[in-house]
């Protein structure tokens, strides 16, 4: 993903457009125009109105992916008890349902979807993810060591299950009409994930 100053234009005109419109109205004159260049900088750096699509695709993910993290680093924080680390855990769910972050869930969910049809974001997503994820994976392993997890749990496999479930609260909060499906969400969330990491059934 190109990084120079012309490149974040037109990446930031793009994204705007994708964001309010969808990629179907992004038209590669318009995004030029509003990044005050011509068009063969855009070609030149994103080869072709889909590369410039792909590319605002992998932004937004890593933009929201990285505010995941910050919720994720909840667990990472010190804890000396495996009560406090189930806090922390406690913490990080209550977090990750917050209604604040029902926008960010629902662009992630939409740039999964564009990534269904496109191997190479796809490829690129997996990458980005998985190193994301890498930080929880290790906290993870840590508790387990300490006996404060179960030991039949595996880290990655339950990390890739939680953000999957992300997922689904992103698609019942877009297509559902229950009220706050958030609050419901995570209750179940909170329960599934004690009777996991825990063994509190």
């Amino acid at each position: 993903m190109p990084e120079s100053d012309v490149a974040q234009r037109l990446l930031a005109a793009a994204s705007e457009v994708i964001e309010r419109s969808g990629e179907s109205a992004l038209r590669v004159q318009e995004i030029v125009d509003i990044a005050g260049v011509q068009a063969p900088v855009l070609y030149r750096h994103f080869g072709n109105r889909e590369g410039l699509v792909q590319s605002v695709h992998l932004a937004r993910y890593i933009r929201e992916l990285t505010d995941e993290a910050s919720v994720f680093s909840l667990l990472t924080s010190a804890a000396n008890s495996k009560e406090e680390f189930r806090a922390h855990f406690d913490a990080l769910v209550r977090a990750a349902a917050d209604p604040s972050r029902r926008e960010r869930r629902r662009a992630r969910l939409e740039v999964l979807g564009s990534a269904m049809s496109r191997p190479e974001l796809t490829e690129l997503i997996r990458r980005v993810q998985a190193s994301t994820y890498l930080q929880v994976v290790d906290a993870l392993i840590a508790a387990q060591k300490r006996g404060w997890i179960r030991a039949e749990v595996e880290p990655v496999s339950f990390v890739a299950w939680a953000s999957s479930s992300m997922l689904g609260l992103a698609a019942v909060e877009h297509y559902s009409s229950l009220p706050d499906p958030a609050d419901w969400w995570l209750g179940y969330m909170a329960e599934a994930s004690a009777a996991i990491l825990f063994g509190e059934f």
